[in-house]
């Protein structure tokens, strides 16, 4: 039996790629969320959608005629919803309005046209009176028409004799307002006003009367939905109300198509989510992955350069028993096995403890029972410098070279200074040197100057 491992050993348990699981786990979730990212940067923050947005536009019918001294009716005048009694009066004029009923339409062009049509049960129709469109001002329009009922009536009697056939009757009163333009809100896309809208009121024609016909409002005061352009929603004063100052009023509605603007969404397994999120959580989520994945590669590598005893001592101490005494291997018979996962299975099964070795070079772990030794010897610490700690090295190097340069730098400028002042003494001294010299003649010109007037005019004796 070897004391190292073998080369299966080596490349079987080595050291695993990340610490504590072998499996790469983190690349699934991290390339998840990153290619879920990659797919959110790419997408716009926001996108167009056609929406049916409501437009409610309403036209006031009301009409009137002046009355003759009669028994028939209280007031001087005909009333909104009052039953025309055809032997007092005719011909009434039919008021017809239209108009966006907020501040915020505006209107570039438009018109309201109204027509007068006689309609009969027979299937036949006619119309009696169309007179020339109003211009639409502003966001409002105004028209009147007059209704002749006398001679709607005595035009359909003329009908029916040619035709040979009878039914009711019923003069329409038919509004149309044809405008271009758009309703502006404020926390809203524009909604345009391209569309044609239509309303009416019809009266009942008979020998002698005219009645209106009861417009009845909607049973419900829900907005249209679906495919439907425009849906009458209600007439707010019923056809048979004696208030002269409630017109008969119908609101219709349009649903107009609208292009809007609405946060971007990614559809996902649970639900939409809007993408400035995903872009948000994707990139953290994947980040965080990335992190984990990298500090265990780091931990790998620190784990390998410290040996897979340090590994295995690290991961499996509390099952470990420190070897006393070696086995008598020659009483049992000794199996090398090629990684130490094997060796924990046999003693887990045996029921035996591991028993590690690590006085020699390498650690040696032993299972043994009476008849056998199982053995698996670990890979040597791999003492390679790592990157790191080249990485040191190159920093320490590089930073000593940095402090020998200044140093030498500093030494070359401090015997720069020292050789100036050598100069500046040896100039000095060499200057008093010189200053002696010239004092030492002096005093020698003036020593052989005395000498000489001494000599001439010598001195008289005393006494």
């Amino acid at each position: 039996m070897t004391a190292t491992a073998t080369t299966a050993s080596r490349e079987h348990h080595g050291v695993p790629a990340a610490i504590p699981g072998r499996p790469l786990w983190w690349l699934i979730p991290a390339v998840a969320f990153a290619t879920l990212a990659g797919l959110a940067w790419s997408m716009p923050l926001e996108a167009e959608m056609t929406e049916l947005r409501p437009v409610r536009t309403e036209f006031t019918f009301g009409y009137g005629a002046s009355l003759p001294e009669n028994p028939v009716y209280d007031s001087p005048t005909l009333e909104f919803g009052d039953v025309v009694f055809l032997s007092v009066v005719g011909t009434i004029d039919v008021d017809v309005g239209w108009r966006v009923p907020t501040s915020d339409a505006l209107v570039s062009s438009g018109e309201l046209s109204v027509r007068v049509v006689l309609e009969s049960g027979a299937g036949w129709q006619r119309t009696l009176d169309s007179p020339p469109p109003q211009r639409v001002t502003g966001a409002a329009a105004q028209t009147s028409v007059p209704v002749d009922f006398i001679a709607a009536r005595d035009l359909a009697t003329q009908i029916d004799e040619v035709v040979g056939a009878t039914g009711p009757l019923v003069v329409r009163v038919i509004a149309t307002a044809d405008v271009v333009g758009a309703v502006t809100r404020p926390d809203q896309v524009p909604v345009a006003l391209d569309r044609v809208t239509t309303a009416d009121i019809a009266f009942d024609l008979a020998s002698g009367t005219a009645a209106l016909r009861d417009q009845a409002p909607s049973s419900s005061g829900e907005l249209p939905t679906g495919n439907d352009s425009a849906v009458q929603v209600a007439q707010t004063s019923s056809a048979t109300g004696r208030d002269p100052a409630a017109p008969g009023v119908q609101s219709v509605v349009q649903m107009t198509p609208t292009i809007a603007t609405v946060p971007n969404q990614i559809s996902l397994a649970v639900a939409d989510v809007d993408v400035r999120i995903v872009r948000y959580a994707a990139t953290a989520l994947a980040s965080l992955c990335a992190f984990v994945g990298v500090s265990g590669l780091m931990a790998a590598r620190r784990a390998r350069r410290s040996g897979e005893a340090a590994y295995i001592a690290a991961r499996y101490g509390s099952r470990l028993v420190p070897l006393r005494s070696m086995p008598d291997l020659a009483t049992t018979t000794p199996f090398q096995l090629t990684s130490f996962d094997a060796l924990l299975a046999v003693g887990t099964q045996l029921g035996l403890p591991v028993m590690v070795d690590d006085s020699g070079p390498a650690a040696s772990y032993y299972v043994a029972d009476a008849l056998s030794t199982f053995v698996y010897t670990a890979a040597e610490a791999d003492r390679r410098p790592s990157r790191r700690d080249l990485r040191r090295e190159r920093r320490r190097s590089r930073a000593i070279a940095r402090v020998e340069k200044r140093e030498h730098a500093e030494r070359a400028k401090r015997d720069r200074q020292l050789a100036r002042w050598a100069a500046d003494d040896a100039e000095r001294q060499a200057r008093r040197e010189r200053e002696r010299a010239e004092w030492e003649r002096i005093d020698a010109e003036l020593q052989l100057q005395l000498e000489r007037a001494v000599g001439d005019d010598p001195m008289p004796p005393r006494g």
